[in-house]
């Protein structure tokens, strides 16, 4: 499965983030069902699986969010709690997860969305 991970180059909390969800699934790659390659080139031709936008800024998500046609595929990790924004990103999509939590939940959720989507589907993953 490729994942594209965009982040807003704007916070550096968001990078540190970033790496801490990598290393917990290369560290933990053995108790997950599915094989999973991070992307963070944009212009790679490698199929995407999904997409996971880190950012504080709405109008950055919403830039991200409004280049690819299948709107599913779009999750969105945030640390901003403003009610504004949170309701800007729930407009966009139900995926919403918070950098508040551990590395160790937001690689469940997007591991647990995509395993969803493949069901769905009818494909076994």
């Amino acid at each position: 499965m490729n994942i594209l991970i965009i982040k807003d180059k704007e916070d550096t909390y968001i990078d540190d983030f970033v790496e801490n969800v990598e290393n917990h699934y290369k560290e933990n790659q053995d108790n997950y069902n599915v094989s999973v390659k991070f992307i963070k080139d944009t212009k790679s031709r490698a199929k995407i699986d999904q997409v996971v936008v880190f950012s504080n800024s709405i109008s950055f998500i919403e830039e991200v969010y409004y280049k690819y046609s299948n709107k599913t595929l779009v999750s969105i990790v945030t640390n901003n709690f403003d009610a504004k924004h949170v309701l800007g990103c729930l407009i966009l999509t139900e995926n919403l997860f918070s950098m508040k939590k551990e590395a160790s939940y937001i690689v469940d959720k997007i591991l647990g969305l995509s395993n969803y989507r493949y069901l769905k589907q009818g494909v076994n993953v």
